[in-house]
């Protein structure tokens, strides 16, 4: 990858995104996008193929040159959800498989800022209070070491071909760092108990977001959410 800087800006040119205007395709057209915002569509890992039945998406603002790590879990968390916490070999896979060719038409194709806390040597802790059994250091490249108290996760950059999903402990003390202005978001909240993650509910419209702060209306408003009538929306037209 290839970092340019001008008046604290910060430019990112990548293989990927050259490749794309070589074919005379943008980034910019390419990602989901609003102004220079980008977001993937979230994702599902799917119990019945082994998985936990959460959501992912990753996220980069190029409105800014830096988003710190408490920046992003206040945002993730504020859409209910968290910074994704990656605890087995198994997720790391499907991250890298389902969301790296989303994050490709991304100005920077990296999955960003994960979810855990660094402690020291091998030892850490997640946000959401799993255990730390699971680490996917980028040893090739010498991590962790020691450069921060948080991670970012290596995307599926054409630059680093054997670090995909791998993390890279940075940030400095105050979890902050030039040009990383991308996160990994996951969602697990199941506030109705009905086994089906909310966020993929309010994505299928099957329940209500007015808000938008990532949880079902009926659950906000403390009622059941399988009463006629609570999962849909009204129409004023």
């Amino acid at each position: 990858m290839r970092l340019l800087w001008s008046n604290k800006t910060c430019i990112v040119f990548s293989r990927a995104s050259i490749a794309l205007a070589m074919l005379g395709l943008s980034a910019t057209a390419m990602a989901n996008s609003i102004g220079g915002y980008y977001e993937t569509e979230a994702v599902r890992w799917p119990v019945a193929s082994g998985g936990n039945g959460h959501l992912y998406a990753v996220v980069q603002d190029t409105a800014t040159c830096e988003i710190c790590w408490d920046e992003a879990q206040a945002t993730a968390s504020s859409r209910g959800g968290y910074l994704a916490t990656i605890t087995s070999a198994e997720e790391v896979g499907f991250v890298v498989t389902s969301l790296g060719p989303l994050v490709l038409s991304h100005p920077n194709p990296e999955f960003g800022w994960g979810g855990g806390t660094h402690l020291g040597g091998n030892n850490g802790e997640w946000i959401t209070g799993e255990p730390w059994e699971y680490t996917n250091w980028q040893i090739i490249n010498g991590q962790p070491s020691g450069d921060g108290p948080h991670f970012t996760l290596g995307g599926p950059n054409a630059d680093a071909p054997d670090t995909p999903g791998m993390w890279n402990d940075i940030g400095g003390g105050d979890g902050c760092f030039p040009c990383i202005n991308f996160y990994t978001i996951e969602w697990s909240a199941d506030c109705n108990g009905d086994g089906i993650v909310d966020y993929g509910q309010i994505l299928d419209g099957t329940y209500a977001d007015d808000d938008g702060n990532g949880v079902p209306d009926c659950c906000d408003a403390g009622e059941p959410c399988d009463v006629p009538g609570a999962n849909l929306t009204v129409d004023d037209d």
